[in-house]
């Protein structure tokens, strides 16, 4: 049978994994919100909240990279000690 050895999330990755969930629930939200609103006011209302939207989006994905960035160094770490196994 194969083993495991289970790797206890960093700091970095639950932060994600909040900022991910609040990101979606803040997206709904968002969306809910621009239901509500009259038809006069979606326009200008909607351009703020589309905006504010996708800053989030764009910060959720920087936040992506750096924690692919930690995961391909921890790649190349294990390739490293494999190859120095064998």
């Amino acid at each position: 049978m194969a083993g495991f050895e289970y790797k206890m999330p960093n700091l970095l990755e639950i932060a994600l994994l909040i900022g991910y969930f609040f990101t979606i629930l803040f997206g709904f939200l968002l969306l809910v919100k621009a239901i509500e609103f009259p038809v006069e006011g979606i326009t200008p209302i909607a351009d703020i909240l589309t905006a504010l939207y996708v800053w989030l989006g764009v910060i959720w994905l920087g936040a992506l990279v750096i924690l692919l960035e930690y995961t391909r160094r921890e790649i190349v770490e294990i390739r490293e000690i494999v190859s120095k196994k064998k």
